[in-house]
């Protein structure tokens, strides 16, 4: 999902900045502020950040302009707001954004520290072992910049993510197996607001080097399931997602490489279901690869009010697991596998 995030966000960048310099485009006509505005609510996290930037017009190439910081940055700070309200409605908090600094990376755009808005949530609406959740779930949340400069409101609001009943692996379920050669299954049934939901299996591992065992590194690797959709937003609906366990084997062997001065020690294995919400889902369908003509234009979804971009939001399940005797007798003996070193924590 964190892959998905950053591709959100270039692409709503590169649509405003380079179909501005299209010949679509009147030149003669008065500059107008386009603000471009990012923000996923991660109901699994205490801080929240909102990434805003501005569309540019300008003589010269697009790419060039791209790199000078006050064509896609506010050289001034913006009001910015998140208000809470209630399933009926009602106003219930709201949160003055900060500002922090964060350096970002890019071959096409400015790199450099950017301005990025922030608030903290002071304590979580709910506190459990697996899904610790700091928005509410039942709650909806709207964002509001004003910029001072040209008395200009930006709106936005969104609906955030419920909850999911994870039904198989069963409840109270300790081990996962991948010993066997038949598929297996996760189902779940879906959770209100929820439309686009990402699984993976996360590998917990340890290498210790053989010759200084002092000399420990705490690693994971992650097996991606797949992507499913929901038809309806209301929740409740039954969802699965179908993989072979030999494919948990055939992950190891292709991302690990070979390195005799190591030991790997097996660790524990967590299911990771991450939702996003359909405004989300709505985007990247738009904005996903296509095999129509590229002289074709795309549709351009937003969810701003008064700007452009998206506000959107997303949640976290997790489960964790122990390897079953037999995954790990296979992992540690088999001869394919033999090679990657891994050992059982003795």
């Amino acid at each position: 999902m964190i892959k998905m995030i950053k591709y959100i966000f270039t692409s709503i960048v590169a649509i405003l900045i380079f179909s501005s310099c299209s010949t679509d485009v009147d030149l003669t006509q008065e500059w107008q502020d386009i603000p471009i505005v990012y923000s996923i609510l991660d109901l699994n996290s205490s801080t929240q950040y909102i990434r805003i930037n501005r569309a540019f017009l300008g003589d010269g190439d697009a790419s060039q302009l791209a790199h000078i910081p006050d064509s896609i940055n506010y050289n001034y700070l913006l009001d910015v707001r998140v208000k809470e309200y209630d399933h009926n409605d009602n106003f219930v908090k709201e949160y003055i954004c900060d500002t922090v600094h964060l350096w970002y990376n890019s071959d096409d755009f400015y790199s450099g520290y950017m301005p990025i808005y922030r608030f903290t949530i002071p304590t979580p609406s709910n506190i459990d072992y697996y899904d610790t959740t700091w928005l509410n779930p039942n709650y909806k949340y709207e964002l509001v910049i004003y910029n001072p400069k040209y008395d200009k409101l930006i709106t936005s609001s969104c609906d955030v993510i419920g909850n999911i009943s994870i039904t198989k692996p069963f409840s109270g379920q300790p081990y996962l197996a991948f010993h066997t050669t038949s598929k297996s299954s996760i189902e779940w049934t879906s959770a209100k607001n929820g439309r686009l939901y990402e699984l993976l299996f996360r590998f917990y591992y340890k290498e210790v080097n053989i010759n200084n065992p002092a000399d420990t590194f705490n690693k994971y690797i992650d097996w991606k399931l797949g992507t499913v959709k929901s038809s309806k937003l209301t929740g409740g609906e039954n969802l699965t997602i179908a993989y072979y366990n030999q494919g948990f084997f055939e992950n190891l062997k292709n991302h690990l490489t070979i390195d005799n001065n190591i030991n790997r020690i097996i660790g524990n294995i967590d299911l990771i279901i991450t939702v996003g919400d359909d405004n989300m889902a709505t985007y990247i369908a738009l904005n996903g690869p296509s095999s129509t003509s590229i002289s074709q234009s795309r549709p351009v979804f937003t969810n701003i009010d008064n700007g452009i971009g998206l506000f959107t939001s997303k949640r976290t399940f997790k489960r964790t697991y122990f390897l079953n005797s037999s995954t790990q007798i296979m992992l540690t003996t088999r001869d394919d596998l033999l090679p990657l070193n891994f050992k059982t924590d003795t």
